[in-house]
């Protein structure tokens, strides 16, 4: 070999004798300590020759280096979505579910869909618009696929309110009520829609303005979000604006502590 050496590295064991190569001082002791010579390595930088080490501190930084900026980049992600349910929210529920029909037959639900009582839809104070969930009457175990087109129930105690379709599937219509589980069945690619807490549903404007001068005091951000159902309009007390159900569930604690029947929904 013509290869130049600018170093040597100590070794506990000698180097094999059919290397053919010079390995220098002690190479051919028994019990001495070897030398391995180090390849030459060009400066990159031109100044001479480079050691072994500085060789790997450079190749360890450049790595170090091209390593930062593939993080930066990865970091510079486009507008946030996530498939709902969030992990955090379960995705079977087990409730009272409800029906409602010819009072909202030809109206438009909270999806800007026109609801059509015969149609399998259903309203789900949480669930995405757009969400497919098995219902199960857990009475006679009929089940039906919705899709959530609509907000509520704001009745406490009740997870979903069903289409008159959906209720006949599952045989609950003289019954209005029964056990059901919601499984979800397809979830859709959703932009994040905050949470926000209703206190309060009312005929007459001047009870809810009362409300919530009186929340106003305590909560921040009160507002009234007016909307008719069956020719007769209502006027819901809705506080909150929350990026997680969980900070809004926190929120819904104390309104609780404060004697207030409250629903978590959608800010949609």
């Amino acid at each position: 070999m013509n290869a130049k050496f600018d170093g040597f590295v100590k070794s506990r064991k000698n180097p094999s004798p059919s290397m053919g190569e010079d390995w220098g001082e002690g190479a051919k002791g028994t019990n001495s300590t070897t030398y391995i010579p180090i390849p030459f390595i060009p400066s990159h930088k031109g100044r001479g020759n480079v050691t072994f080490y500085e060789f790997i501190k450079f190749r360890a930084s450049l790595f170090l280096s091209i390593l930062v900026i593939i993080v930066v980049l990865c970091s510079c992600a486009a507008p946030k979505y996530r498939y709902y349910p969030e992990p955090s929210y379960r995705e079977v529920e087990t409730g009272v579910g409800s029906w409602y029909g010819s009072d909202f037959h030809g109206k438009p639900t909270s999806s800007g869909e026109i609801y059509n009582m015969y149609d399998l839809t259903a309203a789900h104070k949480i669930l995405p618009l757009g969400t497919y969930a098995m219902v199960t009457n857990l009475d006679n175990r009929r089940s039906v696929e919705v899709k959530i087109n609509d907000r509520g129930p704001f009745v406490e105690g009740r997870i979903i309110d069903l289409s008159f379709g959906a209720a006949r599937a599952l045989d609950m219509v003289d019954c209005g009520i029964a056990m059901v589980r919601v499984e979800v069945t397809k979830r859709v690619k959703y932009y994040d829609i905050p949470y926000t807490i209703q206190v309060g549903s009312f005929r007459e404007e001047s009870n809810a303005l009362d409300l919530k001068k009186k929340l106003d005091k305590i909560y921040k951000d009160v507002y009234i979000l007016a909307t008719t159902i069956s020719n007769t309009k209502y006027y819901r007390v809705r506080l909150g604006y929350f990026k997680s159900e969980v900070s809004a569930q926190k929120e819904a604690q104390r309104l609780i502590q404060d004697k207030y029947t409250v629903f978590i929904t959608r800010r949609d």
